[in-house]
């Protein structure tokens, strides 16, 4: 046991786990990157790249929570050293994580513009989901309480508020141009960030929107590495493994995608050396990750439920289930031709992670907000389809969607009430489809296949009132 070990949760690491300390364990780095959004993903993805690509110990990060400041609680406690855990069916790789060096309860703002008001600090990295920004139907943030910010933080509770804040204290301490890098699975979301950053700045702090405009990069990234939720089982399983107990440890897969587009003028740590991919456009890679993961995601969500598959990994076991899949990726290949994707290595890529009974991703998870989902994840492929050759692999999500609606299933939806009037018209299938896209009804034949989708393919509608959500997401 080496006398310089971090503490971890009051217990010291042994040389069973020495080696997996990062070489920046004893030695913080200085805080380079900030952080909004603090959770088991940011963890997972955005940390340990950098730990990953930073040996030398250059780029350190500190991050805030968003909604609730427990998992900043969980780190601080552990001075900001955690153990990622990636499963697969080869067994677990563990690796203690040093690079996250501080951890902020959300709303304390005054910490966050010390931080950017740093000339130091070159990024700020986000993950706060669409939900999070609190866009309007414009794509443009709603006005927050913004007060005079004087010697005291304003009130500020949603990411785009909170971000516009730091930048003004970064502005008015005279600091340099950096790079705003949204790691959230919206489309485009770099140009997202801006616009809604940008018109909320406008509304609130004219001068502060002139200033975003000569100093702020805003940076287009494609992410993606499932992690699941920490349980009780995995702190345990952890503390039988290595012989310490870690309380902020994050579980994950092997596989990890970051792809980014965009300048950042006051540097970055060399990601690529961890795996990252830089381009110039990141929308082939955004519409392969969103139509053939996401997309494949919702076709298990919408239809392998009602053959008793809780996980994907146990619906992709179902040979049958499995075949769907295949057909699914099969009609989405043909509409993403740029070779620069490597569809086939993809697709395997992607076949060993939906096999991957290590790492629990729940369907009824993946259901939430499925008429929103089907919408960018299957209708925009229908979309590129000949109109008189939409494979019926594209209908099946939609099939399967309406299918549960009428045999009495609800999953979390902001849009229940437009589903619920849907469901008692006098052609259901149809009003349905509308919901998701009334574009979909103008296609010949589209209604009566996904009318007889449903009819061979799901349990009948049962008769009486069709009963409300329980409630709850996830």
């Amino acid at each position: 046991m080496s006398p310089s070990s971090p503490a971890i949760a009051g217990a010291r690491l042994d040389a069973r786990v020495a080696a997996a300390v990062d070489a920046t364990a004893t030695r913080r780095p200085p805080v380079r990157i900030v952080h909004l959004g603090l959770g088991a993903f940011h963890r997972s993805h955005q940390v340990w790249f950098t730990a990953r690509a930073d040996p030398a110990g250059e780029w350190g990060i500190a991050s805030f929570t968003g909604r609730s400041p427990r998992a900043a609680r969980a780190v601080a406690e552990q001075d900001g050293f955690y153990t990622v855990v990636e499963r697969s069916g080869a067994g677990e790789d563990h690796r203690l994580v040093g690079h996250l060096v501080a951890a902020h309860d959300g709303a304390d703002l005054d910490a966050l513009g010390r931080l950017l008001e740093r000339p130091e600090v070159a990024i700020v990295t986000l993950t706060v989901t669409e939900a999070g920004y609190r866009l309007g139907p414009d794509g443009h943030a709603d006005i927050d309480r913004w007060r005079s910010a004087g010697d005291t933080a304003p009130e500020l509770s949603t990411a785009v508020a909170r971000l516009a804040y730091g930048l003004e204290r970064r502005r008015r301490a005279g600091g340099p141009a950096l790079a705003v890098v949204p790691c959230d699975n919206i489309p485009d979301n770099g140009a997202v960030v801006e616009r809604a950053l940008r018109g909320f700045a406008e509304e609130v702090a004219p001068d502060l929107a002139g200033w975003i405009a000569g100093h702020v990069s805003f940076v287009s990234t494609v992410v993606d590495r499932i992690t699941p939720a920490t349980t009780s089982d995995d702190i345990a399983a952890l503390r039988e493994t290595v012989g310490y107990e870690d309380r902020a440890m994050v579980v994950t897969e092997p596989f990890a995608e970051w792809t980014l587009a965009g300048d950042f003028p006051a540097g970055r740590p060399r990601w690529e050396d961890a795996g990252a991919r830089f381009v110039t456009d990141v929308g082939a890679f955004e519409r392969r990750k969103l139509w053939m993961l996401n997309g494949a995601h919702t076709l298990l969500a919408t239809t392998a439920r009602v053959h008793g598959h809780e996980s994907v990994a146990t619906a992709f076991a179902d040979a049958e289930v499995r075949t769907r899949v295949e057909e699914y990726w099969d009609a989405v290949s043909a509409v993403l031709p740029d070779p620069a994707l490597d569809l086939p290595n993809y697709r395997r890529a992607l076949a060993a992670r939906f096999a991957n009974s290590r790492i629990e991703h729940r369907l009824d998870q993946i259901a939430a907000e499925t008429a929103a989902k089907l919408r960018i994840r299957t209708v925009a492929v229908i979309a590129r389809c000949r109109p008189d050759d939409v494979p019926d692999a594209l209908l099946l999500p939609l099939a399967g969607w309406i299918g549960g609606v009428l045999s009495g299933r609800r999953d979390p939806d902001a849009e229940t009430a437009a589903i619920e009037d849907a469901a008692r018209a006098d052609d259901p299938v149809a009003a349905l489809l509308a919901v998701v896209d009334d574009g979909l009804i103008g296609i010949p034949g589209v209604v009566a296949r996904v009318r007889a989708l449903v009819d061979t393919d799901t349990p009948q509608r049962p008769t009486g009132a069709i009963p409300a959500h329980p409630g709850g997401h996830s």
